[in-house]
C-alpha cells in the first residue's frame, strides 16, 4: 500500500469542510428534503422533551409557530419564490414568531417516527445558538451535518486507500469524488439523517474494504455488525450493508473442508447478527416510546402490486428509472427545484456506462483483481436491491413510490470503485493513473461548482 499522506489528508478534510460550508449557505433555510421536519425533531428535545412519533400527514399543522412564520416569510408556499415541494398548503400571510411559547409545537412532530441517533447529537448545536432566531438556530443545527460530511470524508479515505492500494492518487482522487459528489454535498449540508447514515456507511466500506485485503476475523465482523446496527438506527435501508458480509465471506474463504468450516461460519455470524438484532430491539424501543404508529400513509385506491410497480419504472422510456438513478442521484436539489442542466445529466449517464462496460470487460477475464472488483460489483447491487424491495413493500402498502436517489447514497463509496476500476481498464496506458485521477478531480469539481451555480440563480437570481 502506498504511504499514508497527512498532507493529503488534510487537505480532504478542509476540502469537505469549505464545501459543506458553502453548500449550508447556499441552500436557503428550511429547503432541504423535510428539513422543517427533522429540525423540528431537534427543537422539540430540547424544548418540549419530546420525541417523533410516526407519519401524519397533517404533521406540519404542529410545527412551532416560529418554523410556519419563518418558512412563510422566506417565500417557501404555494404563491411564495419556492413553490415546486414540498407543497405546505395555503400560502401563509406574513407573520412574526416572538413570543416563547411560538418554539413550541403543539404535538410532537413527523420524523418518520426515527431514533434519535442523528438528533439526540445536534442538541448541543443547537444549544450554542438556543438564544438566537430560529434561521440562526437551524443553521447551527446544520453544523452537524456538515461535521459528519468531514468524518464521512475521513472514513472515505480510508476505505478507498485499501480499495486502490497501488495507488495513491486513485484513492486520493475517488475521495474527492466521493466529498463533491452533488447529493452527498446536499444532504451533508442541510439537517436531516442521512448525513449519519453517509457517514456510518463509509466507516463501514472502510472495514470491508480492509477486510477484503486482510481477511475476515471475529473482530472485523463484529464491527461490521455494529456499524450495520447503527446504520439500521439511522435509517431502515441501513440494515442492508449487512447483506454484503456474505459476499465478503465468500471473496475471503479459503478453500477447506466445509464440516471444519461450519463453526467458523457459525461463530462469524453470531459475532455479525448479535450487534444488529441490537439495533433493531432498540428501533423498536424508541418507537414504543415515541408511540409511534405506521411510518406509512393510508393506502391508495386502485391496484399496486408488483405488475404496477415494474410498469412505473418502465413506462415513459424509463422515465422514473432514469430519475431515481441518475437525475435524483446526481443533481436535484431543494425539494426538486433546481437541478442541474439535461445535457450534464446525459453525459453523467454516458461516462457512467463506460465505468460499468470497463468493470464488466474486467470480470470477464481471469486477473487477480477480478475476486475484488465482483465483490464490489455485488456490494452495489444486493443492498441497491434490497432498498428497491423496500419500497416495492412500501408501494404495495400505500400506492406511493417513496424512493429518491439520496436513499442510495450509502453505496456511494462501492459504486466509484466500481467504476474508476471500469474507467482504469477503458483508458489503459502506462500514465493511466495519474491521467485518470487528474480527470476525475477536475469533473467531480466542475460538477460540483455547476450545482452550486445552478442553485446560486434559481434561488438568488
Amino acid at each position: 500500500m502506498a504511504p499514508f499522506s497527512r498532507t493529503i489528508f488534510f487537505a480532504i478534510l478542509v476540502l469537505a469542510i469549505a464545501k459543506g460550508l458553502v453548500w449550508s449557505v447556499v441552500i436557503p433555510p428550511w429547503y432541504g428534503p423535510d428539513e422543517a421536519s427533522h429540525y423540528a425533531y431537534v427543537q422539540e428535545l430540547v424544548e418540549d422533551h419530546w420525541l417523533a412519533r410516526g407519519y401524519d400527514p397533517n404533521a406540519g399543522i404542529y410545527y412551532p409557530r416560529e418554523i410556519t412564520c419563518s418558512e412563510s416569510n422566506l417565500g417557501i408556499g404555494g404563491s411564495g419564490a419556492f413553490r415546486a415541494e414540498p407543497p405546505f398548503g395555503a400560502p401563509w400571510v406574513t407573520c412574526s414568531a416572538s413570543s416563547p411559547g411560538d418554539r413550541h409545537a403543539s404535538k410532537p412532530n413527523n420524523a418518520a417516527g426515527y431514533a434519535p441517533v442523528y438528533y439526540a447529537p445536534a442538541v448541543p448545536f443547537y444549544l450554542a445558538a438556543q438564544q438566537l432566531g430560529v434561521e440562526a438556530r437551524l443553521a447551527a443545527v446544520r453544523l452537524w451535518s456538515v461535521l459528519l460530511g468531514v468524518i464521512a470524508a475521513a472514513f472515505a479515505y480510508f476505505a478507498f486507500r485499501w480499495a486502490f492500494p497501488e495507488s495513491s492518487l486513485l484513492a486520493t482522487a475517488a475521495t474527492v469524488l466521493f466529498v463533491l459528489q452533488p447529493m452527498n454535498s446536499q444532504q451533508t449540508a442541510i439537517v436531516n439523517n442521512d448525513a449519519l447514515l453517509i457517514a456510518v456507511a463509509a466507516a463501514f466500506w472502510w472495514r470491508f474494504y480492509r477486510s477484503l485485503r486482510f481477511g475476515l476475523s471475529l473482530r472485523e465482523v463484529a464491527v461490521l455488525g455494529s456499524l450495520a446496527g447503527l446504520g439500521y438506527l439511522t435509517k431502515p435501508q441501513g440494515i442492508f450493508l449487512a447483506a454484503t458480509l456474505p459476499i465478503l465471506y465468500l471473496a475471503t474463504r479459503q478453500p477447506q473442508p466445509m464440516r471444519s468450516e461450519l463453526p467458523r461460519i457459525a461463530r462469524l455470524a453470531a459475532a455479525a447478527a448479535a450487534p444488529i438484532i441490537a439495533g433493531v430491539v432498540i428501533t423498536a424501543v424508541f418507537a414504543t416510546l415515541a408511540g409511534n404508529g405506521s411510518a406509512l400513509p393510508a393506502s391508495s385506491a386502485g391496484a399496486h402490486g408488483l405488475q404496477q410497480y415494474l410498469s412505473s419504472y418502465g413506462s415513459g422510456n424509463f422515465e422514473r428509472a432514469y430519475w431515481l438513478f441518475i437525475t435524483s442521484f446526481w443533481g436535484y436539489f431543494g425539494w426538486f427545484q433546481v437541478d442541474l442542466p439535461s445535457y450534464v445529466f446525459v453525459v453523467i449517464t454516458l461516462i457512467l456506462a463506460a465505468g460499468f462496460i470497463g468493470a464488466l470487460l474486467l470480470i470477464l477475464r481471469p486477473s487477480p483483481l477480478r475476486p475484488f472488483l465482483v465483490a464490489s460489483m455485488l456490494a452495489v447491487v444486493v443492498p441497491g436491491a434490497l432498498i428497491m424491495l423496500l419500497e416495492l413493500y412500501a408501494f404495495r402498502q400505500s400506492g406511493l413510490l417513496v424512493l429518491q436517489g439520496r436513499s442510495f447514497l450509502m453505496l456511494l463509496i462501492p459504486l466509484s470503485v466500481v467504476l474508476i476500476r471500469g474507467w482504469q481498464r477503458i483508458i489503459h496506458t502506462r500514465s493511466a493513473p495519474s491521467r485518470l485521477a487528474a480527470a476525475i478531480v477536475l469533473a467531480a469539481t466542475l460538477l460540483n461548482v455547476t450545482s452550486v451555480a445552478v442553485m446560486l440563480e434559481a434561488f438568488y437570481g
